[in-house]
């Protein structure tokens, strides 16, 4: 395979090289009376580019099913082999079961939501705590 793959990439590449050759040439030196003739005489010049795109093509597709049918074959030569019963079975232990959660998430309830206050009604003023305010300023003291 390795010699197609080779072979294909050399006539690619020499097809490519002769179309860009004769396509420079015919743009330089060509005769063509107008856009029709030059458009006609470019699409015959462009076969040989066309013929490598194909070519290339064709080569990596080949080498991409190469690829394929090796790891299908190192896939098949990996399977595991299943015994009848493990050591760990015939002693008794069952496997353990994966957790239904990765996370532990805590089972609180929420907190039960305030009672809702009348539109009539003023809201009442908050009650100031009768500890120190040194008590309360842990972190910055103010001197």
């Amino acid at each position: 395979m390795r010699l197609a793959v080779i072979t294909g990439y050399i006539v690619a590449s020499v097809f490519a090289l002769c179309g860009l050759f004769n396509t420079v040439r015919y743009c330089l030196y060509g005769r063509y009376a107008d856009a029709g003739d030059f458009i006609s005489g470019l699409v015959v010049i462009l076969h040989p580019l066309a013929v490598a795109t194909v070519i290339l093509l064709l080569v990596q597709l080949l080498c991409r099913t190469g690829q394929q049918r090796t790891i299908a074959e190192v896939m098949q030569n990996k399977r595991p082999v299943q015994h009848a019963a493990s050591p760990r079975a015939q002693q008794g232990c069952t496997p353990r079961k994966m957790p239904e959660r990765y996370f532990p998430i805590p089972e609180e309830l929420p907190a039960a939501a305030p009672a809702e206050t009348q539109p009539n009604e003023a809201p009442a003023p908050p009650q100031e705590e009768t500890t120190d305010s040194e008590e309360k300023l842990q972190f910055f003291k103010l001197h």
